[in-house]
């Protein structure tokens, strides 16, 4: 960051008489200048005087007539907080010590690159380790694949190797603008990350909603809890007869009666069997209410539309993006706020 004085007059006497004895001061960010911090942003200068008032001191530059030193940030900080509005403070010093005109302040602000990976939390994109610390769910996770975000447990569910059902994965679609399914409401940049957790966070508790309303079961086909996305589902009750198919009949014909063996096809289904199934949403349960408004691809999808739309609204967390480019940054409408 280039720290520009201007002098007046701009004549050869004083510019000598000043030389070495301006000197700039600027705030630091995060554990700048902290050597015990838990991650260190350096600061560095592009020179120094043998005199030193210490580094900060800037050269004259005859090209402009201004004088100049050029700072550097090294690394970036630990925390989102630590971006922002900082302060740069210039003092002239008189040739045989003391102050001669008493620090003069500006105000700026520090960002940092959105679309880069050189943040504290190793590989993850910026936006993602900064913004996470803004707004995040308890298992949550980057994995560039999941494009927005998904809940492995719905979207990969199987009958043969269980998933994790709390974990949430965000994925390379941010930054991005636009409608969840060109329904919901209208968020960018943020904003969009912030509603996208939300999103995934209701799909997370209808995982384990659903599960409650099925048969316990440590073996068979209930085991992993209500199935998603499957040809064959498992939500099923035994029905008046108290068995799964047909009461007395090895209905699946695997050798045993009345059972729910782990993978279709299976007993579950046959006979008097009550699907907790909605007649018209598979893998929405019957006995939940309908998403209002349920206008989404799915009920499943309404829901977490709905939620996300209720708890954000565009630019409720702009003022803590910190990102270049960015709400607060100059191309947007909150800069110099």
């Amino acid at each position: 960051m280039p720290c520009r004085v201007e002098i007046k007059p701009d004549i050869a006497d004083l510019r000598s008489m000043l030389e070495g004895k301006i000197k700039v001061q600027l705030s630091t960010i995060g554990t700048s200048h902290d050597p015990m911090g838990p991650y260190l942003t350096e600061l560095s200068w592009d020179h120094s005087y043998p005199d030193d008032l210490t580094a900060g001191c800037p050269a004259y530059d005859s090209g402009s007539t201004l004088w100049v030193a050029t700072a550097t940030f090294t690394r970036l900080p630990q925390n989102n907080s630590d971006f922002g509005e900082k302060t740069a403070s210039f003092t002239v010093f008189k040739p045989t010590g003391g102050i001669l005109f008493e620090p003069k302040e500006v105000k700026y602000e520090v960002f940092f690159p959105r679309g880069a990976s050189n943040n504290p939390g190793g590989s993850v994109p910026n936006w993602y380790y900064y913004w996470s610390q803004v707004y995040s769910a308890t298992d949550m996770h980057y994995v560039a694949a999941a494009n927005f975000g998904r809940v492995l447990a719905m979207t990969n569910w199987s009958y043969t190797v269980a998933q994790d059902k709390d974990r949430i994965e965000i994925g390379s679609g941010h930054p991005a603008a636009g409608s969840q399914y060109t329904v919901g409401e209208y968020f960018s940049g943020i904003d969009c990350f912030v509603a996208s957790v939300i999103h995934e966070e209701k799909h997370v508790y209808q995982i384990s909603s659903a599960d409650t309303l099925l048969p316990t079961s440590g073996s068979d086909s209930f085991r992993y809890g209500w199935s998603w996305n499957q040809a064959t589902h498992n939500h099923w009750t035994k029905g008046p007869d108290g068995q799964w198919g047909v009461a007395g009949v090895d209905d699946d014909n695997n050798g045993t009666t009345d059972d729910a063996k782990t993978t279709p096809p299976f007993e579950p289904g046959n006979g008097d069997d009550v699907s907790l199934d909605h007649p018209i949403f598979a893998w929405w349960p019957n006995s939940w209410p309908l998403p209002n408004p349920n206008n989404a691809p799915h009920p499943i999808e309404s829901e977490a539309v709905n939620s996300a739309d209720a708890a954000v609204n565009e630019d409720d967390y702009a003022d803590d993006d910190w990102g270049n480019p960015g709400k607060q940054h100059k191309t947007y409408e909150k800069w110099d706020d």
